[in-house]
């Protein structure tokens, strides 16, 4: 009788051990054999990232606030102004303004009467004021003779300080950017002119129109080492333009004095 037990058991132990094997087996063969292309990814993706880890790089999720709100800041305007001056914007200092200038919320604006600013009507045809009004629209066959220009000082315009304009100058490019005071564009046509007196940059208008196009742009990625974050962007245009796709990275850095990120430098590649 205890021969019998003593077998069973032998028995059991050996269909443990068995089935302990074949599991094993099967796990590797599973591990090693089946799925050996979803293996090499993430080994891939291990090996990318370690690298990344190395040089100190890391991806950013381009849907975060912080990059959508850099990329929203310093992207192609809007507005369609000519702003392919910002590739050179180190020393194109009328882009820099601009692009200051789209920071300030509508709230910071203040409106002012024409009549309290030195320059009603300018040589290029700029006039006080972001529209004509009735008086000004029954003269303008004659914008020298006296009944425009009184028309024009009861109109009146929007102002931006010009401490505000200079202070958001220094958010975007730096703590030691200084911009002595000039005219700027803001628009296709519009002008945001300095006014000593005033000591402020007031909008005026043009009767003028135009076309352009801003392309499609597609925000493709953004990377941070350290203290600076590179941002990257893709532009194409409609095909009649005849105009080259665009690559375009903004190169953002740290500043500590400021408590922002700053423009350092656009890099614009073409894509053929």
């Amino acid at each position: 009788m205890a021969s019998d037990k003593s077998k069973k058991g032998l028995l059991v132990g050996f269909l443990l051990v068995l089935l302990l094997l074949i599991a094993a087996v099967s796990y590797i063969v599973y591990d090693k054999v089946l799925t050996p292309s979803q293996n090499n990814v993430v080994e891939d993706e291990d090996s990318a990232e370690d690298e990344r880890k190395e040089e100190g790089e890391v991806s950013l999720d381009i849907q975060s606030d912080l990059v959508q709100n850099l990329y929203n800041t310093f992207r192609e305007t809007r507005d369609c102004t000519s702003f392919s001056s910002m590739k050179d914007f180190t020393s194109n200092d009328e882009s820099k303004l601009y692009l200051a200038y789209q920071q300030i919320p509508q709230g910071d604006m203040l409106e002012m009467n024409c009549s309290r600013l030195t320059l009603f009507y300018s040589d290029s045809g700029h006039y006080c004021g972001q529209s004509m009004n009735q008086g000004m629209l029954d003269n303008m066959s004659d914008p020298n003779s006296s009944a425009f220009q009184e028309a024009i000082k009861s109109n009146s315009t929007v102002t931006v300080s010009r401490t505000l304009l200079d202070q958001k100058v220094r958010e975007l490019f730096g703590e030691n950017v200084s911009i002595a005071p000039q005219n700027f564009k803001a628009g296709i046509g519009p002008m945001m002119m300095y006014d000593a007196n005033q000591d402020l940059y007031a909008f005026y208008n043009v009767n003028a129109g135009g076309e352009c196009s801003l392309g499609t742009q597609e925000l493709t990625g953004a990377v941070q080492k350290g203290d600076e974050i590179r941002i990257t962007s893709f532009i194409t245009y409609p095909v009649d333009l005849l105009k080259d796709s665009l690559e375009v990275t903004y190169v953002l850095t740290w500043e500590e004095s400021t408590k922002h990120y700053i423009l350092i430098e656009r890099i614009e590649n073409v894509v053929s």
